[in-house]
């Protein structure tokens, strides 16, 4: 066997291989005999045919198994002994159709893990904007659940939208090529003008219209959308006016604590300013992992495989599509313009991903089973008190993925307590 290995990129291997005439001869007389045990031909008992006539009657169609059983036999051999470090399945490239006497070609690509190395990542500069718990704050909130509250009186079909306006829109949006995005809320969303809930265009096309009326616009979608895969894409949607009505608000008492089930407007701001905490404390801690993650990408930039990409955006189709099953999930799977739409966020995932694993390693950070049953426990254990499931069971069944998360949540604490953050006020 002859076989050389050529560099395309940092992540990828193309490996060209010749096997000699002796072993392409070899394979087919395995080939042969494998046939010659199972074949039935006319005046010969089950297994006793002569070789002869097994080639005869079976040398057309056994190449193509030959060259299989070749390539397999043969690849990881090459793959072994040039310490290749793969983290995919070959895939053929080309390869000749075996023929006996003559030398046997093929061709792979392979997918390797690439080189990463990332100097100084303790002690990082980054700036992260702080998340203030005040009474401003608070007031924000407690207006949000007067709104929420509020009776609405529906206004005349001869009424144009305005500031203030509680309205219902049905909703399309559409790819720059036309078509139609699924998955999006579409129906009844509800929304008051000048609370900023809808992103800019939108709110600023619902002004002036009117209940029936349909108006169409193209709009930026922010860089910071939630659905990082259309983040920043270029949108038309299609805006249809259902309601408009007029918010008819409560005061801010008792009696309105009261409707959310707290004794007080005191007791009401107390759990609003402990949920608040909470979630300013989530919000910034999000917000340095993606500085973090960000700087060190800016540090150490580098490639990651085509295959590891594609995992990725398998898991972000499922994860989006959750409970779909059948050809509806395999038709998403294989959908190429969502595909691409989620490419760089998959990308980025999985170059977060082996910054941290590369981290982890260098800094020899380990998950205990105690580790991941404790996790389980605080998660899961109220839930699995109520049913047959037990810990260990949930361990077994969830276990590499918590032992995952909670390696790159122990990562994330070193690089982010080793940081030099600088406060910045929050913007408005």
């Amino acid at each position: 066997m002859k076989a050389t290995v050529e560099s395309l990129n940092s992540v990828q291997r193309r490996i060209q291989v010749e096997l000699s005439p002796e072993t392409v001869n070899s394979a087919f007389e395995d080939a042969y005999r494998r046939i010659q045990k199972k074949a039935h031909l006319q005046g010969f008992r089950p297994g006793k045919a002569p070789l002869n006539l097994i080639k005869k009657f079976y040398g057309g169609s056994v190449a193509s198994e030959v060259g299989e059983k070749l390539v397999n036999q043969n690849i990881f051999k090459v793959i072994s002994e040039n310490k290749i470090n793969m983290v995919a399945s070959p895939v053929l490239e080309k390869a000749d159709l075996p023929a006996n006497d003559k030398a046997f070609h093929f061709t792979v690509v392979v997918d390797v893990m690439p080189e990463i190395t990332i100097p100084d990542y303790k002690g990082l500069e980054v700036s992260c904007e702080t998340f203030p718990v005040n009474e401003e704050a608070i007031g924000k909130q407690i207006e949000d659940l007067r709104k929420r509250s509020a009776k609405k009186k529906p206004l005349g079909a001869d009424v144009v939208a305005g500031k203030g306006h509680a309205v219902k829109i049905r909703l399309k949006a559409f790819r720059e090529d036309g078509t139609e995005i699924k998955g999006l809320p579409t129906d009844d969303i509800d929304s008051t003008l000048g609370d900023s809930q809808l992103v800019p265009e939108l709110e600023q096309t619902i002004h002036g219209m009117k209940v029936g009326e349909t108006r169409e616009t193209t709009v930026n979608l922010p860089e910071d959308f939630a659905d990082k895969a259309m983040a920043g894409k270029g949108l038309k949607y299609e805006i249809t006016l259902s309601e408009v009505a007029e918010l008819q608000l409560p005061a801010a008492d008792d009696d309105l604590a009261k409707d959310f089930e707290f004794e007080s407007l005191d007791k009401l701001k107390d759990n609003i300013r402990e949920r608040m905490t909470s979630q300013m404390v989530a919000q910034r801690r999000n917000a340095l992992e993606e500085k973090v993650l960000d700087k060190l990408l800016e540090k150490a930039p580098f490639e990651v495989p085509p295959s590891l990409v594609d995992e990725a955006i398998d898991g972000m189709i499922k994860e989006r599509f959750a409970g779909m099953e059948g050809p509806e999930l395999k038709k998403a799977l294989f959908d190429e313009n969502l595909r691409k739409e989620m490419r760089p966020v998959a990308r980025r995932r999985t170059q977060n991903s082996l910054i941290l694993v590369k981290i982890a390693q260098n800094e020899k950070i380990e998950v205990t089973v105690d580790d991941v049953k404790n996790y389980i426990q605080r998660q899961y254990g109220a839930a699995a008190s109520r049913t047959d499931t037990n810990i260990d069971s949930l361990v077994k069944l969830l276990g590499d993925r918590v032992k995952q998360s909670l390696l790159f949540e122990k990562t994330l604490d070193l690089l982010i307590n080793s940081a030099a953050v600088k406060d910045l006020p929050a913007k408005a």
